[in-house]
């Protein structure tokens, strides 16, 4: 069973990650959280973030290994700069996909079909945070002076 962890929680270890008093695989002992969970957060922490709330985060779980793909979605490389770079790539990409998904969502909301149909408690359930639209393989064409269709 996946253990779940308060904010404050990861706060709390991060700082004594940050503060060197103790070696990660110490803090890894003494708290009961993988090395790797802890390098997360502290790397997540470094780049001025904070673990977004379990509601928010679900859905790009799998959606970061889609997206991630090498090596399990884990960062396969130990240095920190190119840590850095792989998670602040990954969350630009996402940004976009949630940008362009929004768009598409109020083109489609737009239409006097749909208006009527969604209830109140459809439209609060509608999130950006889908992917299954998106093709990771193959050949993509970009062309740089034409925008996107979405606006037709």
């Amino acid at each position: 069973m996946k253990k779940k962890y308060s904010p404050q929680f990861k706060a709390k270890v991060v700082q004594e990650i940050l503060s060197e008093e103790k070696s990660i695989s110490q803090l890894s002992s003494e708290y009961g959280v993988h090395v790797t969970q802890l390098r997360k957060w502290a790397l997540l922490q470094s780049v001025g973030q904070s673990p977004a709330p379990p509601t928010v985060m679900n859905p790009w779980n799998s959606a970061n290994s889609f997206i991630f793909y090498g090596r399990s979605s884990e960062i396969a490389t130990n240095n920190r700069e190119e840590q850095e770079i792989a998670v602040l790539s990954m969350h630009l990409l996402q940004m976009c996909m949630v940008y362009i998904n929004t768009l598409m969502i109020q083109q489609v909301l737009a239409e006097p079909d749909w208006q009527n149909r969604l209830e109140p408690e459809d439209l609060r359930a509608l999130t950006p945070l889908i992917y299954a639209h998106v093709n990771p393989y193959g050949r993509f064409y970009l062309d740089m002076d034409e925008r996107l269709p979405l606006d037709e």
